[in-house]
């Protein structure tokens, strides 16, 4: 699992396939093709949100979309909507925001390396966060 940990801040989006730990700072889009993104009680993503999984502790900003399921915890802050195949809120969160229950599009990218965007790929990346609306 890769840790965005506290006290670092992300401008810009992150893309990428393994498991996300959020408790820090992403001031833009988390796309994770195949993993999980878990946004810790300290963290904050001021942006979209996309993974097959992904649970809430901390503060959201912008869309939510998860392939499977969504789990909103009582300490989270989510100000956008969502949308998952199963969705889960506890009592005490905050939510702002509509809700779709139905599995998304799934990540239709072509995309072998993350770690060696090409401009193409990022407009194609760019592309499927606006029909997604995670922008």
């Amino acid at each position: 699992m890769s840790v965005i940990d506290q006290g670092l801040v992300i401008t810009g989006d992150v893309f990428g396939e393994d498991n996300v730990s959020v408790k820090g700072t992403v001031k833009g889009t988390v796309v994770l093709q195949k993993g999980d993104v878990h946004i810790e009680q300290i963290g904050f993503v001021e942006g979209g949100v996309f993974a097959e999984n992904v649970v809430v502790h901390g503060e959201i900003h912008g869309n939510v979309t998860a392939l499977t399921s969504l789990r909103v915890t009582a300490t989270a802050k989510v100000y956008g909507n969502m949308k998952a195949a199963k969705i889960a809120i506890d009592d005490g969160a905050i939510f702002s925001g509509g809700i779709e229950i139905h599995e998304p599009e799934p990540f239709e990218v072509n995309i072998q390396d993350f770690k060696t965007l090409s401009e193409e790929e990022y407009e194609e990346l760019r592309r499927w966060r606006l029909r997604n609306h995670l922008e």
